[in-house]
């Protein structure tokens, strides 16, 4: 069973390094009279996370043996680290015949820093996967560096109402717009005249192993030595696949799609930590 799964996982991992090396091969496609190619930078400029709101690019998922994670992602630009990734790929957008406007983010990643947390539990036993009341996070398992594939796709209306409170009046959307930020996407959609339609995130990475246990120090302590990393390595492995409906499921008033996996319009949701030490 176990020869199986990671097979299962193999094949996955294979189809997102041909997803991967197939990129870059999009600039070369016609574009069409209701049909553009964008470059990546016209979604990144408003959306540096890329995958997610800024400071909340939290995925969960679990392993299908009852353990259950957090994956936290760092920013492009190295919001956590400081760090500058090389990132590539497209923004497709379509012209409907409604005038609304159909697009699609492909964004591929290199090498880009992540840490995997165990979930914390209720007293049911089952993971505690919304903010609104986690708190905390669980024991630091690994951190460790990834490549990743990301896929979004939405529709933007040709008219939207605005959102008085966040200060956006309403306005009219034709070809070649501003896209939007992760934020409108998750949480005032229906305002904004946005209709997400789905998300996929397939990425495989090494990682560093850490003591059972260990937590981060809290603030004013002092960082503890090395002696932290039990020496071990380990592969992670992820994928998120989501179709939505235009209704948020599973999520929370005011929370929108995050953390991104939590919501019941996810059917797919796994994050995989091979060769663990305890």
């Amino acid at each position: 069973m176990k020869k199986s799964i990671k097979t299962r996982l193999l094949v996955l991992a294979f189809v997102g390094i041909c997803v991967f090396s197939f990129i870059p091969a999009v600039y070369g496609l016609k574009q069409g009279v209701n049909v553009n190619i964008r470059p990546i930078d016209d979604w990144v400029v408003n959306n540096p996370f890329g995958i997610g709101v800024p400071w909340e690019t939290a995925y969960v998922g679990g392993d299908g043996k009852g353990n259950h994670y957090w994956m936290w992602i760092d920013s492009l630009f190295g919001a956590f680290t400081g760090n500058l990734y090389e990132y590539s790929g497209y923004v497709k957008e379509k012209v409907l015949r409604d005038g609304s406007i159909e697009i699609t983010v492909n964004l591929f990643v290199k090498d880009i820093y992540i840490e995997m947390y165990d979930a914390l539990y209720d007293e049911n036993g089952d993971p505690i996967w919304s903010m609104q009341y986690f708190g905390d996070t669980g024991d630091l398992l690994s951190f460790g560096y990834a490549n990743y594939y990301f896929r979004l796709k939405f529709i933007l209306d040709a008219e939207y109402d605005g959102y008085e409170p966040w200060g956006i009046p309403p306005g009219t959307r034709e070809a070649g717009c501003m896209l939007p930020y992760f934020d409108a996407i998750s949480y005032i959609p229906e305002e904004m005249g946005i209709h997400l339609k789905s998300l996929m995130l397939i990425g495989m990475g090494n990682a560093y192993t850490y003591e059972p246990g260990w937590r981060w120090p809290a603030p004013g302590e002092p960082f503890p030595p090395d002696a932290v990393l039990d020496g071990g390595t380990v592969k992670v492995f992820f994928l998120h696949l989501a179709e939505f409906d235009d209704q948020i499921g599973g999520g929370f008033p005011g929370w929108g799609y995050w953390p991104f996996g939590s919501s019941s319009d996810f059917f797919m949701n796994t994050i995989r930590i091979f060769n663990l030490k305890y």
